[in-house]
């Protein structure tokens, strides 16, 4: 028996079912009593609903023991409790929208020409957003609604004529245009930027809409702009934060664009919001990952990066509003950190503390997984070879870590024949695949020939495979830091590698 309504009712809390009753008792709202019965019911299965013990046979002889069960008027009735739900649903949601149900009861009040309720709701809506300490995710997008409202009121009951019929229309207007302005900034900012964050693995549109427009607005001036012209101290630090964030990669080098960046999103973090912490966190995460992988800071950045990820786990802004689990890739990203910098106490203590945090249908998975990263980094490599057969990953960037921790791990247990089959099927791959980057399938490919070629001249010392591991080791390439340490142990390229540190 599969019914949404079921679905939904499964979701409910303790006040969402009392909230619900309400609504199914209110005759305005809803006027079948059997879908209320219904409703009741089902209740009284919550919150498992487990339909093995229960039939719609026996819910309909619940709601009307007087009447022969009817399969077809059972499935109307769940369909009428389905619609119900729906629109409880939208009413829950709707109730918690401040700034909606103003703009929505303006609406109103502009269509039955109640002018002094229009002005002061509007008056109202635009002081509640000025004087919050926040700027709340719609800021711009609400403010601009308000400026339409006082120049709809302006136009329609003021005399459209003199000097101060004049100033107040351009001062609307000059408002009007700020916040719209405001609001396409930080919108097409936040795309372009979680794009580029997807552009490290997958392939990217060059033509792309997005790339255009970055290419003939200059955001930097834009947002330098609107923090100067802003009339308001809180939406000015927003845009000083977005420019400095542009700023920080547009000039990577210049290491203090980082700092001032990172120290405004800090010294404002009372101004922003969970959501805008958690984006503004995570461009910094990417400028550190960018500085590691591209420069000689590297340690200096991998530290900063493992207290960005501390003040995450710390003050939980993993969370989200749909889920309380920790995302996959911020946990194995963590973890990888903290073995990269050998603080495997603190990588020990995510693994089993944070393991409960991560989302059920991948939790083994990925535990087995961190699992056995730790035991590699640790030189257990027979548990963690145990624990990488055991995983079974459907995860698109996973698959390429997991066959590459595999391959390490066939190397330091000697087990050429297993890698050449592991290598074999990552060629494979390779070959039926067009969505991945040519940057990220060129690291990959280079890390296999380094686990070719270490292979082979572990066996022959033959210098050819020590001049091709010298040319790899100086491309872009996973997990360099074991390869360093691995061509170290063979006494390959000693000397390039000591005069890459000076």
């Amino acid at each position: 028996m599969k019914f949404k309504a079921i679905d939904i009712m499964k979701t409910f809390s303790g006040k969402d079912i009392e909230r619900c009753r309400e609504f199914m008792n209110s005759k305005y709202l809803n006027k079948s009593t059997k879908v209320a019965k219904l409703y009741e019911s089902l209740l009284l299965r919550h919150p498992d609903y487990d339909t093995s013990k229960f039939s719609e046979e026996c819910l309909s002889k619940e709601i009307s023991p007087h009447l022969k069960y009817n399969r077809s008027s059972m499935k109307n009735l769940f369909a009428d409790l389905s619609e119900v739900l729906d629109q409880f649903l939208v009413l829950e949601e709707f109730s918690l929208r401040k700034y909606e149900i103003s703009d929505i009861l303006r609406e109103a009040y502009f269509k039955r020409r109640l002018w002094k309720c229009f002005v002061k709701n509007y008056e109202k809506s635009e002081y509640d957003l000025d004087k919050s300490r926040q700027i709340i995710t719609d800021y711009f997008f609400y403010k601009q609604k308000i400026s339409t409202d006082k120049l709809n009121n302006l136009s329609l009951n003021k005399p459209k004529s003199g000097a101060a019929y004049s100033k107040e229309f351009n001062q609307i207007v000059d408002e009007r245009a700020e916040n719209i302005t405001g609001f396409f900034a930080k919108e097409l900012i936040r795309l372009h930027e979680n794009l580029e964050a997807l552009r490290r693995t997958f392939s990217d549109d060059k033509d792309s809409f997005m790339n255009g427009i970055f290419e003939v607005i200059d955001f930097v001036r834009l947002t330098e702009f609107l923090q100067d012209r802003s009339g308001n101290r809180n939406t000015s630090k927003f845009f000083e934060i977005y420019n400095a964030m542009l700023i920080c990669f547009s000039e990577f080098e210049n290491e203090k664009h980082y700092a001032k960046y990172k120290n405004l999103i800090f010294s404002n973090i009372k101004l922003l919001t969970d959501d805008e912490m958690k984006f503004h966190l995570i461009r910094l995460i990417r400028y550190c990952m960018e500085k590691t992988e591209k420069s000689n800071s590297s340690d200096l950045f991998d530290r900063e990066l493992l207290s960005i990820y501390k003040f995450i786990l710390e003050n939980s802004y993993y969370k989200h509003l749909t889920a309380d689990f920790i995302p996959v890739e911020l946990y194995r990203t963590i973890i990888l950190q903290c073995l990269k910098l050998k603080e495997f106490d603190y990588a020990l203590r995510i693994i089993n503390d944070y393991r409960k945090e991560l989302p059920p249908d991948r939790r083994e998975n990925i535990h087995l997984y961190s699992t056995a990263l730790y035991d590699f980094h640790t030189g257990k490599f027979k548990e963690a070879l145990n624990s990488c057969q055991k995983v079974k990953l459907n995860h698109f960037v996973l698959k390429f870590e997991l066959k590459n921790l595999m391959l390490m791990i066939f190397y330091e247990l000697g087990l050429e024949t297993d890698a050449r089959s592991v290598i074999d099927s990552y060629r494979h791959f390779f070959a039926n695949n067009e969505i991945i980057s040519k940057s990220e399938m060129r690291k990959q490919k280079a890390f296999i020939e380094v686990i070719t070629n270490l292979f082979a001249y572990k066996h022959t010392k033959d210098n050819s495979h020590g001049f091709q591991l010298k040319k790899l080791f100086e491309n872009e390439l996973p997990n360099k830091k074991w390869v360093e340490e691995k061509l170290t142990e063979l006494k390959i390229v000693n000397q390039h590698i000591k005069k890459r540190k000076t």
